[in-house]
């Protein structure tokens, strides 16, 4: 039997209420970033004031579309980087907040637009969204991801891949100079003793960022850093 498809074309705030409840398995989306493109239609998505108006706007459709998603189906995001400051952005975005949400009132009531969600499923990544709230309370925005992809990751009971990346944040605050720049946002570099860091971490560090230099929770000394932690040899200072 052939495989049928049914195309729906227009507006997708518009087309999501005729779609039949729980009749959807997956739902696949690749939207405009924001302020990335214009693509000559008015009132496209994509081109709002602020990332907060963006990230409500998409909330929003995903709110619309739930009740045709079944129970047990799945999302796929693809939502890549873009940020305030860009040509398209304007006068209105010179904060220079990233969409990630570098200031502390951005917040974005989601659960309250799409319900709660039981999932019994393992999460990777599970408080990255967090993370970037700590960064604000500490009063630093964020910059950029970096990612770290291990090879060979170990075999888990994941619900779609085994975990083979982990993230580092960049971020700010004040008028910081940058030395340089990274050779790449991502690094593949195979793992070592457990929750023990690839030192390339601090030559990254060091290639964009001047010193003195710290790091907490530190399982490792390195010259010319200042480390804290219970498993370091000994203590190594910077000198002023």
């Amino acid at each position: 039997m052939t495989p049928q498809a049914t195309i729906l074309y227009g507006d997708a705030w518009e087309l999501s209420g005729q779609l039949e409840p729980a009749s959807v398995d997956c739902i696949v989306t690749s939207p405009p970033y924001w302020n990335l493109r214009d693509y000559g239609h008015d009132g496209q998505f994509g081109l709002e004031k602020t990332p907060e108006e963006y990230v409500a706007k998409l909330v929003d459709l995903f709110a619309r579309l739930r009740p045709a998603l079944k129970d047990e189906g799945t999302v796929w995001l693809n939502l890549g980087d873009s940020y305030a400051g860009n040509v398209l952005a304007g006068p209105a975005q010179s904060e220079k907040t990233t969409m990630t949400g570098g200031r502390k009132d951005f917040e974005i009531p989601a659960r309250a637009l799409c319900g709660e969600v039981a999932s019994p499923d393992r999460q990777s990544c599970r408080y990255l969204p967090e993370s970037f709230g700590v960064v604000a309370a500490w009063g630093f925005r964020y910059v950029q991801m970096l990612v770290w992809v291990k090879p060979g990751p170990m075999p888990m009971a994941m619900p779609f891949a085994p975990p083979a990346t982990e993230f580092l944040l960049g971020c700010k605050r004040g008028r910081l100079p940058r030395l340089g720049s990274f050779p790449s946002s991502a690094m593949t570099i195979s793992q070592g003793l457990h929750s023990v860091k690839p030192s390339a971490f601090q030559d990254y560090i060091e290639q964009v960022s001047p010193g003195p230099y710290l790091e907490m929770f530190a399982r490792r000394n390195r010259l010319g850093w200042d480390t804290w932690g219970n498993e370091c040899l000994e203590h190594v200072e910077v000198s002023p």
